[in-house]
């Protein structure tokens, strides 16, 4: 059993497109936007506090359950090339914008002992792993200078559900001290896409571990929808650890 808890100074860029099912009229020529026509030029930049965390349980001989989560926040401003629509409100072309964006992602990964068994005098062990994501993306478009009294900001939220499939590689350099990396990911053709990965170096003090290293996310929403999301963010990290064996 432990708790962990981490912090992340992510740095990544996300952008907003219309997907294939995307809709809108341009106020201009009256006519259905063209699918994937509309194009943000930033959602914004992760504002690099990005906190998170992950409990882990007994599940099996050598195994353990995970559960983990963070939250990454981030915002723009850039200006609209063309008339846009997106969440239901139309924009003008060259309406000043200000975004913003929230992602949260929960995890639940089965951390599953794969080799050597028995593990307890080997440096390398190699785990698979088998998870369930949920990851959400909350987007705000607003346009602060617009005349029209019809003009809302254009908020929105994309969810994704998916199952995942990883490794995890952990080498033991000392009885204080070892290695630790995983990577995981899933992917429909033309549909979401998610991916994730980290390695770090970690010191033991009896039941107290201090890691630290560098993580990457990748995210993107169906293209399928009336609108998509895509963006990745990658940085240092580091935190505690409390194991109760």
């Amino acid at each position: 059993f432990s708790l962990r808890a981490f912090y992340w100074l992510g740095q990544g860029h996300f952008n907003l497109r219309t997907g294939k099912a995307g809709s809108g009229i341009d106020p201009t020529t009256g006519l259905p936007f063209p699918a994937g026509n509309s194009t943000l030029p930033t959602l914004g930049d992760t504002n690099k506090n990005t906190p998170g965390a992950m409990i882990t349980f007994p599940a099996g001989k050598y195994n353990r359950l995970e559960v983990s989560f963070f939250q990454a926040q981030g915002n723009g401003t850039s200006t609209a090339p063309q008339n846009l629509s997106f969440f239901g409100q139309n924009i003008s072309s060259g309406d000043f914008l200000s975004t913003s964006f929230r992602v949260r992602n929960l995890k639940a990964a089965w951390n599953y002992l794969t080799w050597p068994e028995p593990p307890e005098t080997a440096r390398l062990r190699i785990h698979t792993l088998w998870e369930f994501q949920y990851t959400s993306v909350q987007s705000v478009i607003d346009a602060p200078y617009e005349t029209s009294a019809n003009f809302t900001p254009a908020v929105g939220t994309l969810n994704i559900f998916y199952p995942s499939l990883g490794v995890e590689a952990e080498y033991a350099a000392s009885k204080h001290f070892y290695f630790d990396s995983r990577i995981s990911g899933f992917a429909f053709p033309h549909r979401a896409v998610i991916w994730d990965g980290e390695a770090s170096g970690v010191v033991r003090f009896g039941h107290i571990e201090v890691f630290g290293g560098i993580k990457a996310y990748h995210l993107k929403t169906s293209p399928q929808g009336e609108e998509y999301i895509n963006g990745t963010m990658q940085g240092p990290y580091g935190g505690l650890r409390y194991v109760l064996r």
